[in-house]
């Protein structure tokens, strides 16, 4: 087990992961908080499906868990099947409590708006009512830290802050006698579990953010026909519209940089595992392939959902939509780069895989840096955007070959969606070669470059390398201390790797492309 990572037991009964309806319910928030804390879930809902008595099975469980954290609703809750006297929650307070765990108590509380339909505001059968509102009374007056909560955010912000506030005294308590794996493949093993589950994680967060993006496409739908429709009935239309999305638009931009956070503690750990060296053993990486896979399909699909949808907006033309389209376009800068992450872990174990490249270059910005600023303007271009960053300027050529240097002239500047062109010195240059006709650039095309957003490993940047006139590239990036590799995405090319010697300069990321018309097949 890994050392440093929060064992977390989560208590409820079943009808929580389900309320309330049509939102995210009380239990995705506390999985959430656990997340975001670093933690490791263990839950109840798997112990009555086991044949063995679930008794001894819950307090075996119990025994591996760092802290405890009880949800309280109104039912009872089954009875243990060998101790019916008490509910599993019940049970699982009590386990806690002998082992001395530390306990996090959130009862829903019943002087609030819960939202919840009316049979879930008490258990139906008498005596386990009876048996509920004493255990509830029991918790106030003995759990360690007790909190009424009225809603599944408030919830994971009171755990969040628990968690993480009480996290170096939770592990120093973890007992000094926890096995450990004696065997270096039991050791990575256990590495790739704990990896393959963080994207299992990530991809759990990311499909609750895809069903808020259900329920904002539904919101935000504009009726038929309403561009013939007389303007001030429009403009009230657009109005209400806009207003029901905004809230939803909050929680996909919450839930979107969970996405990220999640993916990035993914990252991490397939660089531990790749550093153990399990990526010795290719023919092992199937599941980890697949589960990154999953997650890279998944963002895509988001991604291409969120793009939709604010293009729709953006042409709708009201004003009213302004703060969902801000939301929704930080969404999809979250999920972007979660999608970017995965597609970097995706080559990279690919190549592992293949045997093509025994090591996945990390990335260490600052030495790689060391020996110059490594960010350059290519020459002749202005990197003045005009106006909100959609206006930028176009000029120069970027080999996806061979290397050639931007062009001297200004061919003068091109409309882009400002999504694409986030700071202010974006600015366009036109493909020359077949070398990333993998990812979809073609001679002619022209890619926007902004260099204020950070690169990171898998990304396609366009490079300078050299003095006087430099040569330009555009390539998928990988940095390994001083070093960096560029990959093409055509496999007739070979991947090119440049020290401190050859001064390479990274002049941007590539945000996105476009095509002129007579370039379409």
């Amino acid at each position: 087990m890994d050392p440093a990572e929060l064992r977390v037991f989560l208590s409820h009964t079943s009808e929580l992961r389900n309320l309330p309806k049509g939102g995210r319910s009380f239990v995705d928030a506390a999985e959430q908080a656990v997340i975001r804390a670093e933690g490791k879930i263990t839950d109840m809902q798997y112990f009555t499906a086991r044949e063995d008595k679930p008794a001894d099975y819950c307090r075996e469980q119990l025994q591996l868990a760092d802290v405890y954290v009880g949800i309280i609703g109104f039912r009872y809750g089954s009875p243990v099947r060998d101790d019916p006297d008490r509910s599993y929650v019940e049970l699982e307070f009590d386990t806690a409590t002998e082992r001395g765990l530390p306990r996090l108590i959130f009862l829903l509380d019943e002087e609030a708006d819960l939202r919840l339909p009316a049979e879930y505001l008490k258990d139906p059968d008498i005596e386990r009512e009876a048996r509920q509102r004493a255990f509830r009374a029991r918790l106030k007056e003995s759990a360690g830290t007790a909190a009424m909560v009225d809603m599944p955010e408030r919830l994971e912000t009171l755990l969040f802050q628990a968690l993480t506030k009480e996290r170096a005294s939770l592990l120093a308590k973890r007992s000094l006698q926890q096995p450990s794996a004696s065997e270096p493949e039991d050791s990575m093993f256990a590495l790739a579990s704990r990896a393959q589950q963080r994207w299992q994680d990530a991809l759990s967060v990311l499909r609750g953010t895809a069903r808020v993006m259900d329920r904002t496409e539904r919101r935000g739908a504009a009726p038929p026909g309403i561009d013939g429709w007389e303007y001030v009935d429009q403009q009230a239309v657009h109005r209400r519209l806009a207003s029901s999305m905004t809230e939803l638009t909050v929680e996909l931009e919450s839930q979107a940089v969970q996405v990220a956070q999640v993916v990035k503690e993914a990252k991490v750990q397939v660089e531990q595992l790749r550093e153990s060296g399990f990526t010795q053993l290719p023919g092992r990486l199937t599941p980890m392939i697949e589960s990154v896979s999953d997650l890279e399909s998944a963002s895509s699909e988001l991604l291409y959902r969120i793009m939709r949808l604010l293009d729709d907006l953006n042409n709708r033309g009201c004003s009213d939509y302004d703060v969902p389209y801000e939301n929704l376009s930080r969404a999809h800068e979250r999920i972007e780069d979660a999608s970017s992450d995965a597609a970097s872990i995706m080559k990279g174990l690919q190549r592992m895989q293949t045997g093509s490249s025994s090591r996945t270059p990390r990335a260490a910005r600052s030495s790689a840096r060391q020996h110059s600023d490594r960010r350059s303007t290519p020459p002749g271009l202005d990197w003045t955007t005009q106006t909100n960053a959609k206006n930028v300027p176009a000029g120069g050529e970027v080999s996806a070959g061979t290397g050639t240097v931007p062009g001297e002239a200004d061919v003068g500047t091109v409309f882009v969606p400002p999504r694409y062109a986030r700071g202010d010195k974006a600015f366009t240059v036109v493909v020359k070669g077949d070398s990333m006709i993998g990812d979809g650039l073609r001679d002619g095309d022209y890619v926007i470059v902004d260099p204020s957003q950070e690169e990171r490993d898998g990304d396609i940047v366009v490079v300078l390398v050299g003095q006087g006139e430099p040569e330009a590239v555009v390539k998928r990036m990988w940095q390994d201390g001083t070093t960096i590799r560029l990959e093409s995405s055509n496999p007739e090319h070979a991947p090119m790797t440049f020290g401190p010697e050859d001064d390479p300069r990274i002049a941007g990321k590539v945000t996105g492309i476009f095509r002129p018309v007579e370039r379409l097949p």
